[in-house]
């Protein structure tokens, strides 16, 4: 398996990019979603130098929650979930909150490719992959838990960031080339 960043950032960039546009018909809500989102992708690479990988995880999924990972994950990945315009008015969905959950997820994603627990493919009680566990919010949380688990205790986490680092530069790229600046940027 050949380490391609560019090639995956802009993969997982187009899969974002198109979701966002198929999936949310409001043009006010999804520029807000594009906004936010390129604002992750400015300031956490940053915070995940100043102190560290699992703590940076263990913030985003804070901030989004393990229900917006999991609507950010079936966004991405399935094109089966609500759009965002029917989860704003049924669900209350809060634009920022999901940009977390979407850029957990971009890492996540990523760095499960490269770095892979062995007890994932030995353990029948976690799914396969990450994009196999987010039909179930407490199975995604339990994956989620034991793969910051893995990472804290079974990778050096210097090795994650020189994995992660020239995908997030890739990424941020693309998003500030395409996603509209936030007031503030």
């Amino acid at each position: 398996m050949s380490l391609n960043p560019t090639a995956k950032a802009v993969e997982m960039f187009m899969k974002v990019k198109v979701a966002l546009n198929a999936c949310i018909k409001d043009n006010n809500v999804r520029e807000e979603v594009k906004r936010s989102i390129r604002a992750r992708s400015r300031e956490i690479p940053t915070m995940m130098m100043d102190i560290g990988l699992v703590p940076v995880l263990s913030f985003l999924l804070a901030k989004s929650g393990i229900d917006n990972l999991r609507k950010a994950a079936n966004l991405i990945e399935n094109l089966k979930t609500k759009c965002l315009e029917r989860m704003s008015s049924e669900e209350k969905v809060d634009v920022k909150d999901f940009s977390y959950g979407v850029y957990a997820y971009v890492i996540l994603k990523y760095l499960e490719e490269y770095l892979r627990p062995k007890e994932r493919v030995e353990s029948k009680e976690l799914p396969k992959s990450l994009k196999d566990s987010t039909a179930d919010k407490e199975q995604l949380a339990d994956y989620v838990e034991k793969y910051l688990e893995f990472l804290l205790n079974g990778v050096n986490s210097q090795i994650a960031l020189r994995i992660l680092g020239p995908y997030l530069e890739q990424f941020k790229r693309l998003c500030e080339a395409e996603f509209p600046k936030e007031s503030r940027d």
